[in-house]
């Protein structure tokens, strides 16, 4: 004689260490997306301060090697899905563009203002903003930040703000300072210098 019966149980469901096991990679996974896409954004706000410091460079080095009758500027352009920098020469009204290169993408907002200015006054490079580019003006002798200014959506140009604080902002900020005697720049990781 059987004393205990046993009863076959057809359990369809799953049981909590399964549900809190499967809970958890699904959490580490998602966590690892966002890392790095984390990651991504902080590479793309890295990627135009370098390419913002080279620019400069480069049209402070054409300032000191070209023609003593020219003026030599970096113009910073938004044109709808990146942010550009045009390489420029002024000769008697007639400019040259001698170089056209990429900065950064619509995922980057450049700012640029003089130092100790609060951030809300400086001027804004990105899709929507009123300034349809920002002017960095080199100057012969030491290659020294001579003037600079924005453009307007027209395509006027106003002049007299050398800006020597540019940030470049994604999902960090990097400052990129000019130093105005000598026209070099740097990057400063950070809010404020």
């Amino acid at each position: 004689m059987k004393l205990f019966k046993s009863k076959q149980v057809n359990n369809k469901g799953f049981s909590l260490v399964e549900l809190i096991v499967t809970i958890l990679i699904v959490a580490i996974i998602s966590g690892g997306a966002i890392m790095s896409i984390s990651v991504v954004y902080n590479a793309n706000t890295d990627r135009a301060a370098k390419r913002l410091v080279m620019a400069l460079s480069e049209v402070r080095q054409e300032a000191m090697a070209g023609e003593e009758n020219c003026s030599y500027y970096l113009k910073l352009y938004y044109d709808g899905d990146n942010i550009l920098s045009d390489v420029c020469k002024e000769e008697g009204g007639a400019v040259t563009v001698l170089a056209t290169k990429e900065i950064g993408n619509k995922q980057v907002t450049i700012k640029a203002g003089q130092k100790g200015t609060a951030e809300d006054a400086f001027d804004t490079l990105a899709a929507g903003s009123d300034h349809s580019g920002l002017i960095f003006e080199f100057g012969k002798k030491r290659g020294e930040l001579s003037d600079g200014g924005w453009i307007d959506a027209d395509g006027n140009m106003y002049y007299g703000i050398k800006y020597v604080d540019i940030r470049v902002t994604g999902n960090l900020t990097n400052n990129v300072i000019i130093v105005p005697a000598t026209g070099r720049s740097y990057i400063y990781k950070g809010e404020d210098e």
